[in-house]
């Protein structure tokens, strides 16, 4: 996959490309499926790590942009 292409994949964010080509430098050799699973993976990790006594958060992927709600007490 190309930068182009990640581009694309992130629904014409080039922001949120170049944050993922950061995090995931070897996406230059993954198929989309396989993006779309290290960006889930991604997604678990910061929800693992924002997990604080009762605090529940809830990730979602919408039209290229990540959607957080977080419910609880902190």
């Amino acid at each position: 996959m190309t930068y182009p292409d990640l581009v694309t994949f992130c629904g014409g964010n080039e922001r949120q490309a170049w944050c993922l080509a950061q995090k995931l430098p070897t996406y230059r050799e993954m198929t989309e499926p396989e993006l779309e699973q290290a960006v889930l993976d991604l997604l678990v990790k910061v929800a693992e790590r924002s997990q604080r006594g009762n605090v529940q958060l809830q990730l979602t992927y919408e039209g290229g942009e990540r959607r957080d709600t977080i419910r609880g007490h902190y």
